[in-house]
């Protein structure tokens, strides 16, 4: 039987935004940003799954761990887990792996008054980032989805506090993304061939809207290392976007003051989208000076995934109503006109079935091109758009 699986980055390395981003999405969001790994970080029994794409595809959909581990001396025996996620995808190319994976429950860290205190220990050496082992973390460390926002929130102050951690991750501005609303659903994207029906399924499950929707967004931002050092950021310049015209977004940006603090924008659902695309909220700097410029804080962006689901009431209401409106209206004056020349006829009573028979060619292919175009003309114009 497979050990469990866990997948990790160096808390004291280049990688210090996945101290931010992890825990900063709820749960079902598609993490945007996969771990990659040389072959030098994966465990030698691991690396023999994954170089043989049959093997690999044996992961997808499994459980793992992801947390951190560290280079240096004193803490190469811990590894801190962080969130459990499930695997939607690895890839192997040009000798590098990526995993893919799908956020899970927070582990909790709010009884935790050190990151080290919510460590565990693993029988594989540190110089192995993506391994298996026999070790598991107990469900017990799952924190109730009702306070992640207050796990999210120690969680940030304990890396804050620790020496070991990256610098930047110690005085990062942290930012958490909660999507508010009643459609806030996450589903499976779909795409493939060019028919709604033969679509194929893609595991990249996203935040999802139906067209005509609108959803709130709330996200909050928090600067943990300045707690208590009777100072603060001045203005901080926020940038925010959507890669598609196909959504309307209610603001540009936001410009909040302040150690803390929550900001809430828009996103209106237009039409129906092919592919995933992102929500970015992104900061004009990459370093913010505080107030008495003593201190310099790091910024990181973030990625929302978001698509919009084809909808047949929305196919209804936008497009079939007004191609069926249109059909029995010509339907109904080509009528009119045969019944304004066969007037005199219906008048006197001579009036016969082989008046009509003239007009039969002309009657069906009227009603024939109506029909075809009362599906195919929604159509083509989805797909245009």
């Amino acid at each position: 039987m497979r050990s469990n699986l866990f997948l990790s980055f160096y808390g004291d390395g280049p990688y210090w935004s996945d101290f931010l981003h992890l825990l900063a999405y709820p749960p079902n969001t598609n993490y945007v940003w996969p771990f990659r790994y040389p072959s030098n970080l994966l465990h030698p029994e691991l690396e023999s799954i994954v170089v043989d794409p049959q093997q690999a595809k044996s992961l997808v959909g499994t459980t793992a761990v992801v947390g951190t581990r560290f280079q240096n001396e004193q803490n190469k025996d811990q590894f801190i887990p962080i969130r459990k996620v499930t695997i939607r995808e690895v890839e192997l190319a040009a000798g590098v792996c990526q995993f893919h994976f799908f956020l899970g429950p927070h582990y909790d860290f709010r009884a935790f008054d050190d990151l080290s205190g919510a460590s565990i220990s693993v029988n594989v050496s540190n110089e192995f980032l993506a391994f298996f082992d026999d070790r598991i973390v107990e469900q017990d460390r799952e924190c109730p989805s009702s306070y992640e926002g207050d796990n999210w929130n120690k969680f940030s102050l304990l890396v804050a506090s620790n020496q070991f951690v990256t610098e930047s991750a110690r005085e990062g501005l942290w930012v958490n993304v909660a999507p508010k609303s009643k459609n806030a659903r996450f589903g499976i994207q779909k795409s493939g061939d060019a028919f709604w029906w033969w679509r194929r399924r893609h595991a990249n499950r996203s935040l999802y809207l139906l067209p005509g929707e609108t959803l709130e967004i709330d996200y909050a931002h928090h600067i943990p290392s300045l707690k208590g050092q009777n100072m603060t950021l001045g203005e901080i310049d926020i940038e925010l976007s959507v890669d598609s015209d196909d959504f309307e977004i209610s603001a540009v940006g936001a410009r909040p003051i302040g150690n803390y603090g929550v900001q809430r924008f828009s996103l209106a659902a237009l039409r129906p989208t092919q592919i995933t695309h992102k929500i970015s909220i992104q900061f004009a700097n990459k370093k913010l000076p505080s107030q008495d410029e003593n201190y310099e804080i790091y910024t990181s962006s973030f990625e929302l995934p978001v698509y919009v689901r084809w909808s047949f009431l929305h196919w209804l209401r936008s497009s079939a109503f007004p191609v069926l409106a249109l059909f029995f209206s010509l339907l109904v004056l080509g009528v009119a006109g045969i019944l304004e020349e066969s007037l005199p006829k219906i008048i006197d009573g001579t009036l016969a079935l082989s008046d009509f028979s003239e007009n039969w060619i002309v009657i069906a292919a009227v009603v024939l091109a109506s029909a075809s175009a009362t599906f195919a003309i929604p159509y083509f114009k989805e797909m245009r758009k």
